[in-house]
């Protein structure tokens, strides 16, 4: 098991912004019943918050709890590079690198119209499948947990078995519709 962040003390130290459009997305900690949680806040942003990671064996879940103040409900370009925004993006990267124009990687996305379950490529990055966990505002506002067993959906998504995971992104993400979005992540664990 890795557990990739709790965010505790010393966070900023393992993980990483990268800039990919638009403005910064603001990340911080904050204590939320007790637990020291993530909370993005992004206005017209494309920003990543990215952990490198080496594991020293095989992994193939995820599991991780995320909330959002609301979706980008009413976004009906979601598989248009004019509509790609997500109100909160998780990606699970393979290879060597973080988020780059040849990634191969997972998105799970809190959708604002897409059904839950979709399945898609990206229509930024080739190499990036789009996966639908929750869509619309019904759960707005509470925390969700999610686990994925991501070696199954690699299989599924790039018909091969799946490269050594190399990182782990968060994203709030609003550059293309120039919207407004908050949400927050917490026990992000690899297995």
């Amino acid at each position: 098991m890795c557990v990739l962040s709790e965010f505790e003390p010393g966070w900023r130290d393992v993980w990483e912004v990268q800039q990919l459009g638009g403005y910064e997305a603001s990340y911080r900690v904050v204590e939320e019943a007790g637990d020291r949680v993530l909370r993005v806040d992004a206005v017209s942003s494309a920003t990543a918050l990215v952990r490198h990671i080496e594991l020293s064996r095989v992994a193939t879940t995820i599991s991780w709890r995320w909330k959002v103040a609301s979706s980008l409900e009413g976004n009906t370009r979601e598989l248009m590079r004019a509509g790609d925004d997500y109100a909160a993006r998780l990606f699970v990267i393979f290879g060597e690198d973080g988020l780059r124009a040849d990634t191969r990687a997972l998105c799970y996305v809190w959708a604002g119209t897409r059904a839950i379950g979709s399945l898609y490529r990206s229509p930024v990055v080739e190499g990036v499948t789009t996966v639908v966990l929750q869509s619309g505002d019904e759960l707005a506002g509470v925390w969700v947990g999610e686990s994925r067993d991501f070696a199954a959906d690699y299989r599924q998504a790039f018909s091969r078995e799946p490269e050594r995971v190399g990182a782990i992104a968060l994203m709030v993400d609003t550059d293309d519709t120039g919207r407004r979005a908050t949400a927050w992540y917490d026990s992000i664990v690899i297995r």
